[in-house]
């Protein structure tokens, strides 16, 4: 009966729009059937609550819309945009060049960005759940870094550092996928809460039973919804942007570096990511200028104590007026840098965060000694392998080995040599007494 009705709706809605063939239609309705079915609620029962509203009728239009997009599709043969496809390694390797920090700063470095958010859209790839990246297991991140390693044209100097950059890599990795479930949810979960039409995901690259463990997820888990609220309320009092766009803060910074000959301080770094590209060079919100006016005012102020500006100072005068950095992140130098990297952050009294930043750079740090400590121990025993080879092969065979080295002498001695030695006394003649003639 339930199912009748279902396809009934969606051969109304299908005649409305003039759509001759149905056919399209049936798998849509039988899927959302079988999701009826299977939900915790009995078909009969989901009829007569009434605070879903009719949802067999709601389910029914949402499976009639999906399904006669489809079909528009085929009768008029129209082409959307499609998804959008990253061009990185398509050609082969892509060189990109690389800090000591593990960050990238090349040209390259928004493509290679969107290749990662491939490969966090990719369900196949990496599975929607656990939805915690810790949670991933060894197998699955081998897997991933794997991946990307295979598209890189590694520089000599760059090898070195590759624990560093696999740990940068995968932090960015990480937020890609986030940010991806974060748009799913908003777009296909939280609009129909409550409603069958939850267990359908309009993404054709999300597994359905990925999708359905999603959404019973953010059904039942209490932490969930309590978390989700948190996250809300403090996007909320983020009021300051960057005008940085597509090219990472380590760009800007290395940029920076490239023209003036030195490293950018926190103040000048605050301006080039806040400023506008215009000709007022205006500030991006006020949220920025206010923070820039704090900013000048610690300056002042100690500069008036001390005398004269000097980068201390101006340090001093960003941390007066923007606080201390914390949960092992430096704020307007971009993903992937941690305190221990800054010099002038470093100073500061670190907090548990930080040490557990700073824990798992010192264990890159100690896994790329370790590899190079490793390599050269397999050159080495790769050497001494050959040496035992030479040394059993010479006794297998030690009168192949006399003959073939006298053989080897005689050609290379001269004729003369060889004459003058052929003439040669043999040396017991040498001591035998003379013979004496008696007559």
């Amino acid at each position: 009966m339930l199912f009748e009705l279902l396809l009934q709706t969606a051969a109304q809605r299908a005649a409305a729009a003039d759509i001759i063939s149905l056919s399209c239609c049936l798998p849509a309705a039988s899927e959302l059937f079988e999701l009826l079915s299977a939900s915790c609620a009995a078909p009969q029962e989901l009829l007569l609550q009434p605070q879903l509203k009719e949802p067999c009728l709601l389910a029914a239009t949402a499976v009639a819309d999906s399904s006669l997009s489809f079909c528009y599709c085929q009768t008029q043969k129209k082409r959307g945009r499609g998804y959008d496809k990253p061009k990185w390694g398509k050609s082969g390797k892509e060189s990109i060049a690389f800090t000591e920090d593990g960050l990238y700063v090349d040209p390259k470095d928004a493509q290679l960005s969107r290749y990662l958010g491939s490969l966090a859209k990719n369900s196949r790839f990496l599975p929607l759940k656990p939805i915690d990246w810790r949670l991933h297991d060894d197998t699955t991140m081998d897997h991933v870094w794997k991946t990307i390693y295979d598209t890189i044209d590694w520089r000599p100097e760059d090898v070195p550092n590759i624990p560093k950059i696999r740990l940068v890599m995968l932090q960015r990795l990480s937020d890609r996928c986030r940010n991806y479930k974060a748009s799913l949810k908003a777009k296909y979960y939280t609009p129909y809460v409550g409603l069958p039409e939850r267990f359908l995901c309009g993404d054709d690259r999300v597994d359905r039973d990925q999708w359905r463990a999603m959404v019973n997820y953010w059904d039942t888990d209490p932490k969930n919804k309590v978390r989700c609220e948190k996250n809300i309320e403090s996007r909320k009092r983020q009021k300051m942007n960057h005008t940085g766009g597509t090219k990472s803060f380590a760009r800007h910074m290395a940029d920076y570096e490239k023209k003036h000959g030195r490293k950018p301080d926190p103040i000048e770094m605050f301006y080039i990511v806040h400023k506008r590209r215009d000709e007022n060079k205006s500030w991006i919100d006020d949220a920025s200028e206010e923070l820039a006016v704090k900013i000048s005012r610690e300056l002042t102020s100690l500069v008036e104590t001390h005398g004269e500006e000097t980068s201390e100072l101006r340090q001093q005068a960003y941390v007066a007026a923007r606080g201390l950095e914390t949960r092992g992140r430096v704020r307007g130098y971009g993903r992937g840098v941690t305190p221990e990297m800054i010099p002038w952050v470093a100073q500061t009294q670190p907090t548990s965060s930080s040490l557990r930043s700073r824990t798992g750079r010192a264990y890159a740090n100690l896994q790329s000694q370790y590899s190079e400590l490793e390599e050269k121990y397999e050159r080495q025993q790769k050497e001494l392998d050959e040496l035992k080879q030479m040394i059993t092969s010479g006794k297998a065979h030690p009168h192949q080995q006399s003959s073939s080295q006298q053989q080897s002498n005689s050609q290379q001695r001269s004729p003369y040599q060889q004459q003058s030695t052929s003439e040669q006394i043999p040396p017991y003649q040498h001591h035998r007494p003379p013979t004496l003639l008696v007559i």
